[in-house]
């Protein structure tokens, strides 16, 4: 774990630039949790908390696995953000053609406190990821709950 300054969008920037450059090096990303919260040196202080996955996740179960032990760090410093990032192979739907063929994609789930669950998604083809952010899902009261089917988001809202 390490903690680093908190800006929320800050943040999401950083976490989309690492994997963008992860993927130009052609590395497989195994799974990285963020956890904003209490600074853990510096009451009243928010830092971010990266939690490594120890094993490379390759499915949906292992991502749900992989979320409890986020979840444990999320409820040991009281935390208003949590985001898990990792490489999956995903159907994005924008075709019938398409629905069939999950593509090798990174997936970054963000769960803010009131504020919603929120989904982007960037298949790895291309120079560069381009994520897409699949907008909000019902506002959370919890933190990473089981996570929500890609269908629960709808249509792509937009392009970050």
């Amino acid at each position: 774990m390490e903690t680093t300054k908190y800006s929320f969008e800050d943040l999401l920037k950083q976490i989309m630039q690492q994997a963008n450059e992860g993927y130009r090096m052609n590395a497989k990303l195994w799974g990285q949790g963020f956890i904003v919260g209490k600074h853990p040196a510096m009451p009243g202080e928010k830092a971010v908390i990266v939690v490594n996955s120890h094993k490379q996740i390759d499915t949906l179960d292992d991502l749900r696995n992989f979320t409890r032990a986020v979840h444990s760090a999320v409820r040991m410093t009281s935390a208003e953000v949590a985001a898990v990032v990792v490489e999956l192979p995903i159907a994005v739907i924008e075709s019938a053609e398409e629905a069939a063929f999950p593509l090798p994609s990174v997936v970054l789930y963000v769960d803010q406190k009131f504020g919603g669950i929120r989904l982007w998604i960037a298949p790895k083809m291309g120079d560069s990821l381009v994520f897409r952010d699949f907008g909000n899902a019902h506002p959370a009261t919890n933190f990473l709950p089981h996570l929500i089917p890609t269908e629960a988001y709808g249509p792509v809202a937009a392009e970050a």
